[in-house]
């Protein structure tokens, strides 16, 4: 284990047989980076570490985007992205040159890039320019960076805080202030709204409940019997049928 936190295993002859830099899950820390092609994929809970429902590609083309798991990565899956993809990216094709790529890179400093292989920046957050840092000696504290794709779809930096009493975590960058702006976050037949501290809470539609009470971003089913519903093929009991008005929901995207 290396001190930047890269597992790495070497043969006999310490040449390098794999690293967990090359393979990362949700996480990247300083002085790693997501190659093109590569993505983090979001766990389903703080508790449950399988594969979530989002993920973070960075695409070939050189654009970062946030898309749902189950998605066909299409523009209209997209629910955040950094807009630097090459120019006319409909007729763009994979370079035979490598060197073209772009990648997200996490320095020590945590400076969080798009670059190219002449390391220009196409697009960045600099941690330095948050209100998250103190004026204390850098000779007593270390600040260790990381960027998560969190269980919620969030794409977000982080600061650890070593040499002071609490060892502090820090929210530096988030890249969605609003959770109710990630695609699919509630699930089906649900939609999201923020409560009074501003915290997203999934509600479910008319006429359905929750799939599960304990996770109620998994979505709603439905509350009735489908077999109550009809007689001999024919439909029964229509008075029972309402409509709803919702007022201020945004729909988006369904298909």
């Amino acid at each position: 284990m290396s001190d930047t936190g890269n597992f790495i295993l070497y043969n006999d002859v310490f040449d390098v047989v794999w690293e967990s830099f090359e393979h990362p899950t949700d996480t990247i820390l300083g002085g790693q980076i997501l190659a093109a092609g590569a993505q983090l994929f979001a766990s389903v809970s703080e508790t449950n570490s399988s594969t979530g429902r989002f993920h973070l590609e960075m695409q070939e083309d050189g654009n970062l985007v946030l898309y749902l798991t189950n998605a066909e990565n299409l523009p209209r899956d997209a629910y955040w992205a950094t807009n630097t993809e090459f120019p006319n990216p409909a007729v763009w094709k994979i370079p035979d040159d490598a060197s073209m790529l772009r990648h997200l890179r996490l320095n020590f400093s945590g400076i969080l890039s798009i670059v190219d292989s002449f390391d220009r920046v196409l697009w960045s957050y600099d941690s330095f320019l948050s209100n998250t840092h103190t004026n204390k000696s850098m000779s007593t504290i270390t600040t260790i960076y990381q960027a998560t794709l969190d269980a919620d779809g969030v794409f977000r930096l982080y600061s650890h805080i070593y040499g002071d009493q609490n060892g502090s975590v820090v929210l530096v960058w988030s890249a969605l202030k609003n959770v109710c702006r990630v695609k699919g976050y509630c699930g089906l037949n649900s939609y999201c709204i923020l409560d009074d501290n501003k915290q997203p809470s999934c509600v479910c539609q008319p006429g359905t409940e929750f799939a599960d009470m304990n996770h109620k971003t998994f979505g709603c089913l439905r509350n009735y019997s489908i077999v109550g519903c009809t007689s001999n093929g024919k439909e029964v009991n229509i008075t029972d049928y309402s409509l709803s008005k919702m007022d201020d929901l945004s729909f988006a995207d369904f298909y």
